[in-house]
C-alpha cells in the first residue's frame, strides 16, 4: 500500500510538473516566434533607415560635387579672364613700344632725308647764285670796260 501511495503521490506531483513544462515549452516558442517576428520588423526598419541615410548621403554629396564644380567653373574662368586680361595688357604694351620704335626711326630716317635734301636745295642755289654772281660780275665788268 505504501508503494502504491507512493506511486500516486508521485503522478499527483508530476502533474503539476507536466502542466509547467507545456507552459514553458509554450513560453519558448512564444518567445522565439515574439524574437523571430522583432528581429525581421527590426532587421526591415534598419534596411529602410539604411536605405533612406545612403539616399540622402548620396543627395547631399551629389549637391555638394555640383556646388564644388560651379565654384571651381566660376574660379577658372576668373582665372582665365585675368590671365586674358594681362596678356592684352602685355600684347598692348609691348605694341606700343614697337610703334613708337618704328615712330622714331621713320621720323629719323624723315629728318636725315629732309636735311639730306635741304642740303641739296642749298649747294643747287648757292651754285645758281655763284654763276649769277659771276654773269653780273662778268657783265659788269665788260660794261665798264666798254665805258672805259
Amino acid at each position: 500500500m505504501m508503494g502504491t501511495t507512493m506511486n500516486a503521490y508521485m503522478s499527483f506531483l508530476r502533474i503539476p510538473f507536466s502542466f509547467y513544462q507545456v507552459e514553458v515549452n509554450a513560453t519558448k516558442a512564444a518567445t522565439q516566434q515574439a524574437t523571430q517576428q522583432a528581429t525581421k520588423v527590426a532587421t526591415e526598419q534598419v534596411k529602410q533607415l539604411a536605405e533612406q541615410a545612403t539616399q540622402q548621403a548620396t543627395e547631399a554629396a551629389t549637391e555638394q560635387v555640383k556646388q564644388l564644380a560651379k565654384q571651381a567653373a566660376q574660379q577658372a574662368t576668373e582665372a582665365a579672364i585675368e590671365q586674358v586680361k594681362q596678356l592684352a595688357e602685355q600684347a598692348v604694351q609691348q605694341a606700343t613700344r614697337a610703334a613708337t620704335q618704328e615712330v622714331k626711326h621713320l621720323a629719323k630716317q624723315a629728318a636725315q632725308q629732309a636735311t639730306e635734301a635741304a642740303i641739296e636745295q642749298v649747294k643747287q642755289l648757292a651754285g645758281n647764285g655763284a654763276q649769277q654772281a659771276t654773269k653780273a660780275a662778268g657783265t659788269a665788268v665788260q660794261g665798264q670796260r666798254e665805258q672805259a
